[in-house]
């Protein structure tokens, strides 16, 4: 599971830094992205895959999307929700850059 988080964090830094995004503005949009991905407003009022489809497209390429899905990551949050019937709002969200070339 570390692995494809990790993935999806490698494939959204690549194509944000791809569009020539500033490097602060790189790591705010993923912080956005990954606070999409898991946040759970409502544990009695789930939100579907296809709604949490909808609010990253314009973040990945279909075919990332695709793979959120077939990896189970999108539906993640969604199950952990209903099974502890909780809230989950991420609160503090970090990166570590592993780039030798910033300095």
């Amino acid at each position: 599971m570390k692995k494809i988080y990790l993935f999806s964090i490698c494939i959204l830094m690549f194509l944000l830094s791809a569009c020539g995004n500033t490097f602060d503005d790189a790591i705010k949009t993923a912080s956005e992205y990954k606070k999409i991905q898991f946040e759970v407003h409502d544990h009695n009022n789930l939100p579907s895959i296809e709604e949490i489809k909808e609010k990253l497209t314009p973040f990945l390429k279909e075919i990332f999307l695709e793979t959120e899905i077939a990896n189970r990551t999108i539906a993640l949050s969604i199950n952990v929700a209903k099974t502890k019937q909780v809230n989950i709002n991420p609160e503090k969200i970090e990166f570590i850059v592993n780039d030798k070339s910033r300095n």
